[in-house]
């Protein structure tokens, strides 16, 4: 259906980050005790009244007399008749789901039966103008739904359409669905209707069918205007015969005033009258601004508003209009800018302080958006925005007692208004009551049937309701508010999250990346201005339709785009993080963006699972730890109750694993407790892993700016030897490791304002290791450590239209015990190298990020490190400069190039708030404690229209390591080389072809001959097939070719640590299964299937850990079966 020209398909798409405009003054309807037939007891309730404008009133069934409505929620019965009066609205909620809005002169009936509905249009040929009313009419399921007027029925099952009646004739026209119609005097063939269709009968014609061009003008009586407060037109004054000084006040008044009731062509007739006589009238045109505005023609407003402000710089409603004109073009600085002058105009105009309120709001100020709400409250306790924006305030701020009682209040004041239901419906579903809440949304929606954002809104609680039928209306939603706005980018990303569940992740990621086109290039969503900061949202997990199409590089690139512009959004740290998952030896970077995104993100309902906070756990590939496949259940509304994620593993060589994770939400207080276990006796003889995981999680938002934090994190691992080591029969077969890690954090995050944000993070270690190494000719030593410690980090971000900055400050210092024991046969015990030493690191960092020309973003830093570790006898400090560039030279095409240094922290707990990319490049490596490294990357990323994805990264790592030779510190060099090209071709919307080729190269400067390899060669080339059905069905077949060559020192080759070069083939195959309700998800993989038996270096060689760094390489046939529950 196309409703592109929709009369706010310019204003909703401003609505996306900010509030909609400042409605009208004084359409409250009166709130008064209702007559005594209104109040009358019925056997059947039919409806209620949610909404009164102007006239009202009902008469009892079997009565004669007509009383005034003067109540919301007024039952309506069976058999009443209900009419509005001339320039009058009013609308009404008939259970279960069915919405009526009534146009004026407009006189109906109700009735119900068990299977259907019925509302009867009654004829009133004494109505003004020959109109005899008209009707807009949702209905959704289960029942069916007719209308039956003098000249034409009509009926449906869940649709959105409206009917108008003149006296002679009836027309039905068709938002969404479909629609049967039939003339009600004659015989003529029923005619279905169907999106954008118009079907029109009357007394002496056929029935005829049009396309609608602009279907939304059928409904121009039912859209909500927004207000500049030009005064209030006295009912049947003559404005002609006013005085000739009062002729504009009074015509400016009555334009407006028929704007409130959605009466667009008798507005502009009134408009026009005063434009024919004072052409520069200043309110005229900010009138007519608003109604552009409002028909999506912004340069038309902007031009309108700015004349009216030349013509009157003393109008505070010309200045509200600029506002509303820049905030429909983005402009939204400026559109603050012309709010204020307008507060500073009229500083007691209720509706100039609601409108700079609710720009404040909207941008993240929301003490001074409090102030000034409250200050428009006290000018004028009648008007109704201000208490809606105060309510948005106390949403923002947790406060959902406070934000009811005045989302409640502002209904009552006036209730065509839109934004306090949609305001109240938010409310209710947090708090826990979603079909409640969704049922104010769809009153929303019924009392602006052409606002985007509220269609939006809608969907995600039909999203949220988690049944197919819901489903189905979800994208309803979503593509009628792409429809009416299609430069929102809002309903693309909620479409992309809904497809995503679906298992479209093809379709998914195309909508993403029309949300990313439409949302100033960012890769996750971030909302720009919605006033209830769309928190849930901003938290879904947009990586896992990267994920599934094997696309890890661009996620990566798309990540960084998104840090780029944002470094305070915590849901692109998260993005990082789940895209580090598959990109070998990137552990600490994907840890660290795990602690960045829960220090920054917002009070929502986010499970912490175990597993994602921990490095080198040494897991099978694609197993249970991967986040994007266990937590499926992404939320699109905050909620507060509870959550579990249950995920399970079985597999051979004994493998069993578990995870679950329970999180809750109440209000200003969330937290989440959580467990892993995974074991497996491994691909040979004592190569077996344990591990036990535990975290506690708590977090407190006692303000909106402040949030509290604090973490127990506990790791149990043992393991044998399950290093691989080129020879697949050098192993040790008696060699043991056991450790203990136990962390406590605390953390805040203070919003100084929504341009500064301060977050810092203390955490204190105790690290308990015990190794048991057998040597050749029986020699054995065991090493008992105790590492105690503190990483104390405090970090400031700083954002302005023109660039951002990072700054800050970590401490950290470990004390460690270590006792040795050489046991040269069994019962003979010597005392080793033991003795207490102190790893101690400080550092500071600033980087700075800014765009110039516009395509291009520079950053520029440099961090400070001041290392001393006694145990390798090692001190160095000095600075490492920062230099990042990426190149935006289409929406298709982006180069990053990159060069800084880094020295390796000797971090028990692998995090780090520092940033850990520039330009999309990792930073921190799990090499050797103390490296210093100096690393040079470019990196090329293409796709094309035709959905084909293509790229290329190089990179150069030049290491000093220290080394401690008997007693003598020093340091080796050390080189490597990383480069990789990859294509993935989304053949259709279930296909996915993709091949890859990486080029890992190492190489020393050997100072020592030890069993560390001289160089190590290894080039790689995995091609896949994935397929991915709606039903919920996904497989995909991957084979990977694997070439390596392998150097060690004489010396080293002779105790058995092999040298050579090897070649193979590995074939892994799944097939899953995603249950469309989020619920359940089931896989069946297997891994190296034709079981190659090969030679293999490993990286355990180049890391700081005990524990190999986790490889992707799985040395016998693995069969896995995986499964994850989330309710």
């Amino acid at each position: 259906m196309n409703m592109t020209q929709s009369r706010f398909s310019g204003m909703t798409r401003a609505a996306l980050g900010f509030v909609l405009p400042v409605f009208f003054v004084g359409l409250a309807a009166p709130v008064a005790a209702a007559q005594p037939a209104s109040a009358a007891s019925c056997d059947q309730i039919v409806a209620r009244v949610v909404s009164i404008q102007g006239t009202l009133e009902l008469r009892r069934s079997g009565g004669q007399q007509w009383d005034k409505v003067a109540r919301l929620d007024t039952a309506v019965c069976k058999g009443d008749e209900l009419r509005t009066g001339a320039g009058s609205r009013a609308g009404l909620l008939i259970p279960p789901e069915k919405f009526v809005r009534l146009a004026q002169n407009t006189t109906l009936t109700i009735s119900l039966t068990e299977q259907e509905t019925i509302v009867e249009m009654l004829q009133d040929d004494t109505a003004q103008k020959n109109a005899c009313g008209g009707t807009y009419l949702i209905t959704r399921f289960p029942r069916s739904f007719k209308v039956r007027t003098r000249y034409l029925n009509a009926a449906v099952e869940g649709t959105e359409f409206s009917v108008v009646l003149s006296c002679a004739a009836a027309a039905v026209s068709v938002f969404e669905g479909k629609v049967r119609t039939e003339a009600a005097q004659s015989s003529s063939q029923p005619l279905i209707l169907t999106s954008g269709q118009t079907g029109g009968v009357g007394a002496d014609q056929a029935s005829v069918v049009r396309l609608d061009i602009k279907p939304a003008d059928a409904v121009q009586w039912a859209l909500y205007y927004p207000p500049l407060g030009t005064g209030r037109a006295h009912a049947g004054q003559d404005c002609e015969a006013s005085a000739p000084g009062e002729r504009e006040s009074c015509l400016l008044a009555q334009a407006e005033g028929q704007l409130r009731v959605g009466r667009l062509d008798e507005a502009q007739a009134d408009i026009q009258r005063i434009l024919d006589q004072l052409p520069n009238s200043s309110m005229a045109n900010a009138l007519l601004s608003v109604i552009a505005v409002a028909k999506n023609d912004k340069q038309r407003a902007l031009e309108l508003a700015q004349q009216a402000t030349r013509d009157d710089p003393a109008s505070a409603q010309a200045w509200i209009a600029l506002s509303y004109a820049h905030q429909a073009a983005f402009k939204l600085e400026e559109s603050l800018a012309a709010a204020q002058r307008a507060a500073e105009i009229a500083p007691q105009s209720a509706l100039a302080q609601a409108r700079l309120a609710e720009l404040l709001m909207s941008l993240g100020r929301i003490r001074s958006a409090e102030r000034a709400a409250q200050v428009a409250v006290e000018a004028d306790p009648s008007e109704s925005r201000p208490r809606t924006i105060l309510g948005f305030v106390h949403l923002a701020q947790l406060k959902t007692t406070a934000a009811r009682e005045n989302f409640l209040a502002a209904i009552e004041r006036d209730s065509a208004d839109p934004l306090p239901r949609l305001g109240l419906g938010l409310v209710m579903i947090r708090k826990g009551d979603l079909v409640a809440g969704r049922e104010q949304l769809e009153i929303a929606v019924m009392l602006d049937p052409t606002n985007s954002l509220l269609r939006s809104y809608v969907g995600k609680a039909y999203y949220e309701e988690n049944t197919e039928p819901r489903r189905d209306l979800a994208a309803t939603q979503f593509g009628l508010a792409k429809s009416l706005d299609p430069k929102d980018p809002t309903p693309w990303f909620y479409d992309a999250i809904l497809k995503d569940s679906l298992n479209r992740p093809v379709d998914s990621l195309g909508d993403l990346e029309k949300s990313v086109a439409l949302n100033d290039n960012r890769a996750v969503y971030r909302s720009q201005l919605l006033l209830d900061q769309d928190r849930a949202s901003r938290e879904v997990n947009i990586a896992r339709a990267y994920d599934q199409l094997g696309l890890t590089q661009p996620a990566i690139a798309a990540a960084s785009s998104s840090l780029t512009v944002d470094p305070a959004n915590s849901s692109a740290h998260r993005f990082l993080s789940d895209a580090y998952e598959r990109s070998p030896r990137h552990e600490i970077g994907r840890a660290s963006e795990v602690l960045q995104s829960e220090l920054l993100q917002p009070q929502v309902l986010t499970p912490i699972l175990p597993s994602s906070s921990f490095t080198n756990l040494n897991l099978l590939p694609t197993t249970l730890a991967n986040p994007s496949w266990i937590d499926q259940q992404d939320a699109l509304l905050e909620r507060d109750g509870l959550r579990v994620i249950a995920s399970g593993l079985v597999g051979n060589q004994e493998t069993l694993g578990d995870q679950i994770v329970v999180a809750g939400s109440a209000g200003a207080v969330s937290g989440s407790l959580g467990q892993f276990h995974y074991q497996t006796e491994g691909f040979r003889e004592n190569a077996d892993i344990q591990h036990d995981l535990y975290d506690g999680f708590l977090q407190i938002t006692p303000t909106s700016g402040l949030s509290l934090q604090a973490e127990a994190r506990r790791r149990d691992t043992q393991n044998g030897d399950i290093a691989q080591n080129f020879d697949p029969a050098n192993f040790f077969p008696d060699n043991r490791s056991k450790e203990r890690l136990d962390t406590a954090r605390v953390g805040a995050r203070l919003t100084l304002s929504p341009e500064a944000t301060f977050i810092g993070s203390f955490t204190n270690v105790e690290q308990l290791t015990n190794t048991d190494q057998f040597f050749p000719g029986g020699l054995e030593v065991t090493q008992d450590s105790t590492q105690r410690g503190f990483l104390a980090e405090a970090q400031t971000l700083l954002k302005t239209p023109y660039a951002n900055a990072v700054a800050g400050v970590g401490n950290y210092e470990v004390n460690e015990d270590t006792t040795v024991r050489v046991i040269p046969f069994p019962g003979f015990v010597l005392p080793g190298p033991s003795g207490t030493f102190s790893r101690r690191q400080s550092n500071a960092y600033a980087y700075f990020t800014g765009t110039y020309p516009k395509f291009a973003t520079w950053t520029l830093g440099a961090s400070y490190d001041d290392v001393s570790d006694q145990q390798i006898q090692f001190a160095s400090s000095g600075w490492s400069p920062k230099l990042g560039l990426q190149l935006q030279l289409s929406p298709y095409a982006q180069i990053r190039l990159a060069g800084f240094e880094t020295m390796k922290r000797a971090l028990v707990a692998s995090q780090t708030i520092e940033p850990t990319q520039v330009a999309g490049f990792d930073q921190f490596y799990d090499d050797p404690n103390g490296t210093k490294a100096h690393r040079t990357a470019a990196a090329i990323d293409f796709r094309t229209s035709g959905r084909v994805y293509f790229g290329a990264e190089v990179t150069r790592r030049a290491l000093e390591v220290p080394l401690l030779i008997s007693t003598s510190p020093q340091i080796e060099d050390r080189i490597e080389h990383e480069h990789r090209a990859y294509v993935s071709w989304l053949v259709t919307d279930r296909w996915v072809l993709s091949a890859q080729v990486r080029y890992d190269e190492f190489e020393r400067n050997a100072i020592i001959l030890a069993q560390t390899p001289l160089s190590v060669r290894t080039t790689s080339v995995p091609l896949s097939v994935r397929y991915f059905d709606p039903s919920g069905f996904s497989a995909y077949v991957a084979a990977t070719r694997v070439v390596q060559d392998v150097d060690r020192a004489d010396a080293a080759v002779a105790p058995g640590f092999g040298e050579g070069h090897s070649h193979f083939t590995l074939v892994d195959l799944g097939i899953a299964y995603r249950h469309p309700n989020r619920h359940f998800t089931l896989a069946l993989e297997c891994l190296n299937c034709t079981d190659q038996q090969f030679r293999y270096q490993d990286d355990s060689f180049r890391t700081s850990s005990p524990q190999t760094s986790t490889t992707w390489i799985v040395p016998v046939r693995t069969l896995l079966l995986k499964g994850t529950v989330n309710f």
